[in-house]
C-alpha cells in the first residue's frame, strides 16, 4: 500500500511522517519525487522538509543536472545520526504540529 499524504491541517504530523519514510526509502530524492509518490505539493513537501532539516533529520544536497538541464534539483537525504527512532525520538515529539 502506497503512503498518501492528507491537505487536511490536523494531518500535518502524518504527513511530516510520511514525507520522511519516502526520503529513508528512495533518499536521496527530489522534493518533487516526494511530492509525486505521497500526492503533496511540491510546496508542501518543500515546506516539511525544511522543518525536518532544521530538526537535523534530513540534509538537502544540490544534485549536478542531467542532461542539458539548466537547473539543479535539491535533493533531501536522511541524516543517519539524527534517526535513532522517528517515532520514539523525543525531538521529533517536540517538533510543532
Amino acid at each position: 500500500m502506497a503512503l498518501r499524504g492528507t491537505n487536511q491541517e490536523f494531518g500535518r504530523p502524518y504527513n511530516r511522517r510520511i514525507v520522511l519514510e519516502s526520503i529513508r526509502l528512495h533518499g536521496p530524492i527530489a522534493r518533487g519525487d516526494i511530492a509525486r509518490r505521497v500526492g503533496l505539493t511540491v510546496q508542501t513537501v518543500s515546506t516539511i522538509v525544511r522543518e525536518l532539516e532544521e530538526h537535523g533529520y534530513v540534509l538537502s544536497l544540490r544534485e549536478e543536472p542531467k542532461g542539458r538541464a539548466c537547473h539543479r534539483q535539491r535533493c533531501a537525504s536522511i541524516r543517519k545520526a539524527a534517526m535513532p527512532s522517528a517515532s520514539t525520538s523525543p525531538r521529533w515529539a517536540s517538533m510543532p504540529p
